[in-house]
């Protein structure tokens, strides 16, 4: 396998590259027999199939589906009846969680094909998942570090490489007990490559998550009306205290828990959130700019400090630039909360205890459904196509769709 310049980007060979695989099913088996590489425009892998229904899983007023069989067929066919259909009713958002091809074998299927069979499994699939998408869609990849790097390569080709946008790193396992034995670091990550359709019109919606009292806001302004020269100011931990009925923070710390005096804590940060604050120093061009105001403001260590005709609504102590515990907050389910922007590392999900989730017993690869939740919620809005694919494969048989959700959100 080797990779090698195309167009001012890499790109990946393989063996029979230029052709498809098609699994013989056993009937009797229910099982696929050794697969055979075909030409591409073989009828018997490019053929779109019609779906036929076989139950009704209970949903009688959603469009939502649940489709179980071999995905490639299930794809081609999706994409045919969504042909033809106007932009905005297409798909916005996808989400798949294929085999990361480990090489270990599980109760349900072995994760172990040939690399050149899991790069042409993954790629037919890709080309099928774009056709699905409408022009803001987005696509999200879930693999660990064995395939991770070369499915990258194998989007930059499919989608283009202008089109990436993220990846995202998973805190995916805690090493304790008898999982941290490898001579190797342990493996916690897992990895969401995400892809847009075409990134110049794909807009992420800017989503929060809830956090515990930041610590740094250790300062309260005593009165925020009185003219700012006259502002003078307390550690949050001393005037909680008093307002707690202690003489200082040491007693009610001595008397208190400590998770019910920073619980109170976060209390009273919320509730002042005008007057609590900390600072931070100033960096780059804005630091530049008012760079005499800074040093002003180092010297007039107990006054506020403003940058003269300033642009930017900034005051300064001490040389270092106010931020108010009020630019923390935003309301979550109608509550001012103190929140934080999702990044590229997502280590708030809890993968503990989930085999259950959604009443379906399956302890091994199960992802959690707060992680599918946040997927939707930073990629799309009300009344959207979602649509996303666990692909199972064994080493006698296809690659089956084990849930296969197209729903209306």
């Amino acid at each position: 396998m080797q990779k090698r310049s195309y167009k001012g980007s890499l790109r990946l060979d393989w063996i029979n590259k230029d052709l498809s695989l098609y699994y013989e099913i056993d009937e009797k088996e229910g099982k696929g027999v050794r697969p055979v590489w075909v030409p591409k425009n073989d009828i018997r892998v490019a053929e779109p199939r019609i779906l036929r229904f076989a139950k009704d899983f209970g949903d009688k007023t959603g469009d939502n589906m649940l489709i179980k069989g071999d995905n490639l067929l299930v794809l081609r066919s999706l994409v045919e009846m969504f042909k033809g259909r106007p932009d905005k009713e297409k798909v916005k958002c996808i989400y798949i969680d294929p085999p990361f091809n480990t090489g270990n074998a599980f109760k349900h299927y072995d994760d172990n094909l040939e690399h050149s069979e899991w790069l042409t499994m993954m790629r037919d699939r890709l080309f099928l998942l774009r056709k699905l998408l409408r022009k803001d869609g987005i696509l999200f990849v879930h693999l660990d570090d064995k395939e991770v790097a070369y499915c990258r390569v194998l989007l930059d080709e499919t989608f283009g490489r202008q089109n990436y946008l993220n990846t995202v790193t998973i805190k995916a396992n805690s090493p304790f007990g008898f999982k941290h034995t490898s001579n190797q670091l342990f493996k916690s990550a897992n990895n969401l490559l995400i892809f847009a359709k075409d990134s110049a019109q794909l807009k992420f919606k800017k989503t929060f998550i809830e956090k515990g009292y930041d610590q740094a806001y250790r300062w309260v302004f005593d009165d925020i009306k009185k003219p700012e020269d006259k502002w003078s100011w307390k550690n949050i931990d001393e005037v909680v205290a008093l307002e707690l009925g202690f003489s200082n923070a040491r007693d009610a710390k001595k008397e208190l828990r400590e998770d019910e005096f920073n619980a109170e804590r976060g209390v009273f940060a919320i509730k002042n959130a005008e007057r609590v604050f900390r600072t931070a120093s100033v960096t780059g061009g804005a630091r530049l700019k008012r760079i005499k105001t800074l040093e002003k403001s180092r010297k007039l260590k107990n006054k506020i400090v403003r940058h003269p005709n300033d642009d930017m609504d900034y005051l300064f102590i001490g040389g270092e630039r106010v931020l108010f515990y009020r630019e923390r907050l935003q309301e979550v389910d109608g509550n001012l909360l103190p929140v934080e922007a999702i990044t590229d590392i997502w280590d708030d999900i809890s993968w503990e205890g989930i085999a259950g989730e959604g009443g379906v017993d399956f302890p091994k690869s199960k992802k959690p459904e707060k992680l599918i939740q946040r997927i939707i919620s930073i990629s799309t809005e009300k009344m959207i196509w979602f649509l996303t694919l666990l692909l199972v494969l064994g080493p006698r048989e296809p690659w089956r769709t084990k849930w296969n959700v197209v729903g209306l959100w």
